[in-house]
């Protein structure tokens, strides 16, 4: 970024989101660093290492909220790298004729996505108080299904970006 704002004098808004990918990795690694220590008291009382200790509950509800935050921020950085792609291509796309329909139906697929992975998260079963849970929460069958779906969205995006970074006319040239 810093070689393009020396050579061009300006940020674009593919370098924006170039940021705020990097944003949200710090602010996840600095929450899961000052949350360390609840994180281990979680692990080893889970795994029976050690003794639930008598704030196990509240450990478990802030630890909960961690994954919370963590989904969120852990999504974001993620799909801030895939758009930062989607609008680094605009700049070819957007003189291109009709290929600028493939830019919008690329973009689309993708902010789509991460709305459907932000979606899936299961809100409820990581704010609800451990006491009053639902049912689904504790049966944890949903992860795997929830897990292929995200999978399949993060591949299937980067692949779309992939070929159609191919598919423009002055990407073959030369």
């Amino acid at each position: 970024m810093g070689v393009r704002y020396k050579t061009l004098n300006r940020f674009y808004i593919d370098d924006y989101f170039v940021v705020l990918s990097w944003l949200s990795v710090l602010i996840y690694a600095t929450i899961y660093q000052i949350r360390s220590k609840d994180l281990q008291l979680y692990v080893t009382g889970s795994l029976g290492f050690t003794p639930y200790s008598r704030d196990f509950i509240e450990t478990r509800e802030r630890i909960l909220k961690l994954f919370l935050a963590g989904g969120i921020l852990c999504y974001s950085a993620l799909w801030s790298v895939k758009l930062s792609f989607v609008f680094f291509f605009w700049r070819l796309y957007r003189h291109a004729g009709q290929w600028v329909i493939v830019w919008w139906v690329v973009f689309g697929i993708t902010a789509a996505s991460y709305a459907v992975c932000i979606g899936t998260i299961p809100y409820d079963c990581l704010v609800t108080p451990l006491r009053r849970l639902p049912d689904r929460c504790v049966k944890n069958n949903y992860k795997e299904s929830l897990l292929i779906l995200i999978c399949a969205l993060d591949i299937s995006t980067d692949l779309l970006r992939k070929s159609t970074s191919n598919w423009h006319p002055l990407a073959n040239m030369g």
